[in-house]
């Protein structure tokens, strides 16, 4: 079991993110992600890195949980991200990190408790930017920052869903 805690940082006054495994378990806080972005992104020369996060499985026809979910490992690695259906983007270039969470509606607070801000995704994972993953989000915004060539994991057993729509977004 993972046990997030917002931990308060002396230095700046700030809140930041660490987790653990249970209480004899070592605390990992975010800044370790970031460390790993970067380094991820040092092995690139262009272009941005866009990598989707696991995604909650639900049995058949049912709102029950498969399994326990568990994030996809090269995501987490890269951005500590617990929560299903994010993706995450860095920017070779700047280094700059971006979180796509999904886009909750207002009923999954009824279930599921606060429904979370993009500064909260911000602060708790220490990224530069968080866009909601509304229909053609990421496509949205490669293409506001003229990003020409993305880097993806490519996987037999896993695909990018509504990320990219088929022969591109049309306008008007």
């Amino acid at each position: 079991m993972v046990h997030d805690s917002m931990c308060k940082n002396d230095d700046c006054g700030s809140m930041i993110m660490s987790f653990n495994r249970g209480r004899h378990t070592l605390h990992v806080e975010a800044d370790l992600f970031v460390e790993n972005r970067r380094r991820l992104a040092d092995k690139f020369n262009n272009g941005c890195i866009l990598l989707q996060g696991g995604v909650e499985k639900n049995r058949y026809n049912t709102d029950a949980d498969d399994l326990p979910f568990r994030q996809e490992s090269y995501f987490f690695w890269a951005f500590g991200v617990h929560e299903s259906g994010v993706s995450g983007l860095i920017n070779v270039i700047t280094g700059k990190s971006v979180l796509f969470p999904p886009r909750l509606p207002e009923d999954y607070a009824i279930w599921e408790g606060q429904i979370r801000s993009a500064d909260w995704y911000k602060e708790k994972y220490l990224v530069d930017e968080v866009i909601f993953n509304d229909q053609y989000a990421i496509y949205d915004y490669l293409k506001r920052e003229n990003v020409e060539i993305v880097h993806v994991l490519v996987c037999v057993t896993c695909a990018f869903v509504n990320i990219f729509p088929l022969g591109g977004r049309k306008h008007g």
